[in-house]
């Protein structure tokens, strides 16, 4: 098994960048930062990088805007602190909490706002966001166990679906559209998906045409999708890259 990259050219201006280095220095990534355009889930051409929870990165091309002046810039989901939960997909507050925060002495209704809110994976590193009840069902956990500090705060994407070791240092292909994640070791190696990055892979369980459909702001130009589209050729047809379904 081995990730296949893209071969498209990186410097498509509508969906990535030209060749300049200087205007695109400020975009250099936080370590833990996606590897991949969150819209076009192209690694290549210069990404801009949220400097929010989410730690998602994108083309300037496919948000339709020009590259920020603002080195601590923000998508617009972070700016306006709302998030789409990792697990259900729907959209929410993001809660000042954290998942181990269980709060007492609150009224029926307090806890019912909470339930609406977005956690965000108590890794620090990973960026995913999810309603407490989405949490739970992530981790397999039972209604009414409670999410505790220590690992046990980590989302499913933390952990191998076939040897399911919590293993730190040995690393994990992760899908990008739910938790299956797999270590790259020959008996946990992922058998079907596609490869986006060394890092991440859309599993077995999606169709890439759908997830490219609901990543595409409604603002961005018909251009600019043409040239995502050209941009994915690990997605095409005849791509051979191989990678790990989701786990029944």
């Amino acid at each position: 098994w081995e990730c296949r990259m893209n071969k498209a050219d990186p410097t498509r201006a509508a969906c990535g960048v030209g060749a300049e280095k200087n205007p695109f220095e400020r975009m250099k990534s936080h370590r833990y930062s996606d590897e991949h355009c969150y819209v076009c889930l192209s690694p290549f051409a210069a990404l801009l990088h949220c400097s929010g929870p989410c730690l998602r990165s994108f083309h300037c091309g496919c948000l339709g805007i020009w590259p920020p002046d603002d080195p601590h810039w923000r998508c617009d989901d972070c700016a306006e602190n709302v998030a789409e939960c990792f697990y259900c997909k729907k959209k929410g507050p993001i809660s000042s909490l954290s998942l181990a925060n269980n709060p007492t002495g609150v009224s029926a209704a307090h806890l019912a706002a909470l339930d609406e809110e977005l956690v965000i994976c108590g890794s620090g590193l990973c960026g995913r966001l999810f309603h407490r009840a989405c949490m739970r069902k992530s981790l397999e956990l039972a209604e009414g166990d409670t999410i505790r500090a220590s690992r046990a705060n980590w989302c499913g994407r933390h952990s191998c679906y076939r040897c399911h070791g919590l293993t730190p240092g040995k690393a994990l292909i992760k899908c990008i559209d739910c938790t299956a994640s797999a270590h790259r070791a020959l008996k946990c190696r992922p058998k079907d998906g596609k490869v986006i990055s060394f890092k991440a892979y859309l599993c077995g369980s999606h169709d890439w045409r759908e997830v490219l459909r609901q990543r595409r702001p409604a603002s961005t130009s018909k251009e600019a999708i043409a040239a995502a589209d050209s941009c994915v050729p690990s997605f095409d047809e005849n791509s051979t890259g191989e990678v790990a379904t989701e786990p029944k």
